[in-house]
């Protein structure tokens, strides 16, 4: 759930230039949690309006950046489907999300170890990663994933 959060926020702040809020946190936390808009009302001390309105909002920002309609009742799988995938390589880290690239260096390391590329190719594979996004995570052409 924390990824999941860390992830969200870098979203909303990336269409926004503000962070997720307490309140949105809270309905990321208890949609996950399959609660009712209802209990994440009360537990925030606010109206159950007013947990939608911010949701709506919060679902259309996460609809736009994932390609597809995000809802209270499919957030999660919506996450899933569009395989955010996290990658530490060094101190540089790479988020994916859909067409989205959420990168924590901006730095680009132009001379590359070869047998680090491989061993990071294979395990990007077993996380499940298609040929496409390897090269994009790891600045290569999908030609150089090709031995």
């Amino acid at each position: 759930m924390q990824k999941v959060l860390e992830i969200a926020d870098e979203i909303i702040f990336e269409r926004t230039g503000k962070h997720l809020d307490s309140l949105q946190t809270s309905i990321l936390k208890g949609v996950w949690q399959h609660q009712q808009y209802t209990e994440i009302a009360e537990e925030y001390r606010c109206t159950e309006g007013h947990v939608k309105d911010v949701s709506y909002e919060l679902w259309s920002i996460l609809s736009d950046v994932l390609g597809e309609k995000v809802r209270k009742s499919n957030v999660k799988a919506a996450f899933e489907r569009n395989q955010i995938n996290q990658v530490n390589f060094n101190t540089k880290d790479v988020v994916h999300i859909g067409d989205v690239h959420i990168c924590g260096s901006h730095e680009q390391d132009q001379s590359r170890d070869t047998n680090k590329d491989k061993d990071k190719i294979s395990k990007l594979k077993e996380l499940g990663l298609n040929a496409e996004q390897i090269a994009n995570a790891l600045n290569l052409s999908v030609a150089d994933l090709i031995d």
